[in-house]
């Protein structure tokens, strides 16, 4: 985890000697941001899929005429809260890491 630290930490800047000058370690900055971009490429793929899996539960219930069945109805709009709530914590639980982490790379 070295490079899970702030970007201006003295762990991460090496002075040369006798210049003065401080030479910044960048590459730890990219593999945050790239780690906070996989993640949201993959919360991009779990939301489609589930929205996909959405749209085909509501086609088969058409197709099969069990949308004119209230206990069906019923069932269906239990598996859609689900899905809207798995996919809702996902992005509850994850949006403020990556908030936090993208701003305290940023400075």
């Amino acid at each position: 985890f070295k490079y899970f630290v702030r970007s201006n930490d003295a762990r991460r800047i090496r002075q040369s000697v006798g210049s003065g000058v401080n030479i910044s370690d960048h590459k730890g900055d990219l593999v945050v941001w790239l780690m906070l971009a996989m993640n949201l490429v993959c919360f991009i793929i779990i939301t489609f899929c589930y929205i996909v899996i959405n749209i085909q539960t509501r086609i088969s219930s058409r197709r099969s005429g069990q949308d004119q069945n209230p206990a069906r109805v019923r069932v269906n709009r239990a598996i859609q809260n689900k899905i809207t709530i798995i996919v809702a914590t996902d992005f509850l639980c994850w949006v403020p890491f990556i908030i936090i982490s993208g701003m305290h790379n940023m400075y």
